[in-house]
Parts: C-alpha cells; sequence; structure tokens
C-alpha cells in the first residue's frame, strides 16, 4: 500500500480535493494560501492539479512518499515565474529557492527542506526526476501530466475530469505559451539551457540566448 505518513507527523489529517484523498498539513494549506495571493488563478490551478495528479500516481503504483513533501514541491514548483520570485536564475532554480525557504519557514529540517528545493529544480527535467526518490519523480510526473498530459493512461478518465472539474485548466495552453515567450523575453541568457529556449526560438522576436551547446563544444579553446 501506498504510504502517506510524513516524518513529522505519523497519523496524518486527510482531505478531499477534486476527488483525491490527499494529505492536509499546515504547511499545505500554507502552501495553498501562497499560490492565492501571488499566483492568477490559472497558475493556481495548475499548481493544485499537478499536485493532485501526482498524489493520485503515487497511490495508484502504491509508492511509498512522504505526501507533505510532495505536496508542497507540486503546489509551488511554478512560483519562480511568478513576478514576486523573479529572479536572474532560470525559473526552476528561482523556484527551488524560494520553495526552500518556505520549507524552512515551516520548521522543516534542512534535508527535508532540500528535498523540496530537488523537486522543484528538476521538476521540469522528468527524464531525470524520474530516477531519483519518488517525491522527486512525483512532482515531475504530475506536471508533465496536467502540461502535456504524459501519463494519462496512468489515471482513470473520470478521476482526471473531476480534478478539472474542480480545479479548471482556465485556457493553460495559451496562458503558459505567453508565460514562457514573457520569460524568453525578459531574462534570455536564463533560458539558453532550458525548455523555455524552444519557445523564445519560435515565438520571440530577436530572441539571443547565448552560445548553444553545438557552439559552445566547437568554440572550445581546446585544440581537439
Amino acid at each position: 500500500m501506498s504510504d502517506d505518513r510524513t516524518a513529522a507527523d505519523p497519523a496524518p489529517r486527510l482531505q478531499t480535493l477534486g476527488g483525491v484523498v490527499v494529505h492536509d498539513s499546515e504547511a499545505i494549506a500554507r502552501a495553498i494560501a501562497l499560490l492565492g495571493e501571488h499566483a492568477d488563478p490559472m497558475d493556481a490551478n495548475h499548481g493544485i492539479r499537478s499536485w493532485l495528479y501526482a498524489a493520485r500516481i503515487g497511490q495508484i503504483q502504491q509508492m511509498r512518499v512522504d505526501a507533505e513533501v510532495l505536496a508542497v514541491s507540486a503546489l509551488l514548483h511554478g512560483i519562480g515565474m511568478l513576478d514576486a520570485y523573479a529572479g536572474p536564475y532560470r525559473h526552476e532554480i528561482e523556484g527551488a529557492n524560494a520553495a526552500r525557504a518556505f520549507a524552512l519557514a515551516c520548521g522543516w529540517p534542512a534535508p527535508r527542506a532540500q528535498q523540496v528545493w530537488t523537486a522543484v529544480a528538476l521538476h521540469a527535467s522528468k527524464s531525470i526526476a524520474t530516477h531519483m526518490e519518488p517525491e522527486v519523480a512525483l512532482c515531475a510526473a504530475g506536471v508533465a501530466f496536467d502540461l502535456y498530459g504524459e501519463g494519462r493512461d496512468l489515471m482513470p478518465a473520470e478521476e482526471v475530469y473531476a480534478i478539472i472539474a474542480a480545479y479548471p485548466r482556465l485556457q493553460l495552453k495559451q496562458g503558459f505559451m505567453k508565460r514562457f515567450c514573457l520569460l524568453a523575453r525578459r531574462k534570455p541568457q536564463a533560458t539558453a539551457d532550458s525548455f523555455v529556449r524552444e519557445f523564445g526560438e519560435r515565438f520571440v522576436p530577436g530572441y539571443r540566448p547565448g552560445p548553444s551547446a553545438v557552439d559552445r563544444l566547437m568554440n572550445s579553446p581546446f585544440r581537439d
């Protein structure tokens, strides 16, 4: 069976959101409140849906996870794109730094907060996250499920529709297209080695992220 206990709470409170039974705690409530304060409804719903998909996939696959780490990671995975947490680094790192600070402010020990950092930093690198701790893998899986529909065969359709009914997508495709293009426009250098580069190169006039990996290799200072 899946194990939704955490190190801090061996007998967790539970709640049902979008038809999914998930962990409930002060930290999770604070993460949801943070989204409500700084994110628009589209972003907030994306964070919640990503968490619910991640949690449900973990339950179906009977994975043992720290449910609170997974919840905070998935809920806050995208905060690096929000104006309140903007900075010079790629948005995954800005978000990871902010999410770790949030976990520490909740009184979590540093190793547990670092799990959140790793999950948020790798949420857009599913090919790497899949091979890491279950909280990291599930966070990336939940995000990919919501953005790209990856893994739709892992959940019954009626469960997916129940989550979307509770937390509508609110034209997510168009909204995230604009979001990624804005990131490419605002800080092209920070998107050079991320998936955002694809949006910049295709949709942002004058986008110049810096040398590609090919350029860097061929122009390295070594003779061969």
